[in-house]
Formats: C-alpha cells, structure tokens, sequence
C-alpha cells in the first residue's frame, strides 16, 4: 500500500504545477496574448526567464536569490561544525536540521521583501529600467 504522505506530495506538487500556469494564464489572456508562446519573460524589463526558475515556487525563491545563500551556508557549515565538535558528517548534518525550518521561513521572508522592494522600486537594479526617450529624442536612458 502507497503511504498517504506520498499521495500528499504528489497532489502538492501537481496543485504548484497548475496554480503556476492559472497565473500564467491570468496574466497573460487579458493583455491579448499567448500562453503558450513568447516564453516567460521579466514583466518590468523583458528580459527572459531561464527554465529553471519557471519551477513553481522554487523558481521563485531561485529568482530572489535566497535560496542559495541557505545551500552555501549548510554545504559550508556542516563539514566546520563537524570539524570543530569533532562530529562525523552524518552527525554534523542531523544536528543541523533542527535550524532548517527557521532556514526556510528565512528564505520566504526574504524573497517576499525582494520582490516587494524590486516593485516599489524597478530601477534599483542597473540595467533593469525600460528605456526612456531622452530630450534630443535619443532612446538612451537619462542618468
């Protein structure tokens, strides 16, 4: 018999894979265009959106860049602490899943703050604000 935790992630996952394509869908068929072509593309600049960070909410977290922090930290982190208590690697690693939850709440709250500041303020990444018609009607950007 198939234990109930598996039918859970299962359904979990297939509900990330379909919210994700209502959002698409969402966004896209009132502007009048395509759900199935261009590919995924930054909303502010237009820039492409990589297939690895189209995977629901592990893309999302990818594209706030905090979820590599968290895996540099542990790869890093475990192997010190194993050598510094004198722990085998094993013991190290189990020791550090008492701090992954609070890891992963970490990770959530600072992806939501990122995204936030990088829409109340789309300029503040270089190279990331649409370009603007200048005075001498040059399409160079303004300084």
């Amino acid at each position: 018999m198939i234990p109930p935790a598996f039918w859970a992630v299962i359904a979990g996952v297939f509900g990330l894979a379909v919210g994700s394509f209502v959002n698409v869908v969402i966004y896209r068929v009132p502007a009048g265009e395509s759900v199935v072509s261009p590919p995924s593309r930054c909303p502010s600049c237009g820039s492409p959106v990589r297939p690895r960070h189209n995977i629901p909410v592990l893309g999302w977290l990818l594209l706030a860049n905090a979820v590599g922090g968290i895996v540099v930290e542990y790869l890093v982190g475990v192997p010190v602490l194993a050598w510094r208590a004198e722990l085998s690697l094993a013991e190290a690693a189990t020791s550090s899943l008492v701090f992954l939850p609070g890891d992963g709440v970490k990770v959530i709250v600072s992806a939501v703050v990122t995204a936030a500041v990088l829409r109340g303020y789309p300029g503040i990444v270089p190279g990331s604000r649409p370009a603007t018609s200048a005075p001498g009607g040059s399409s160079e950007p303004e300084l």
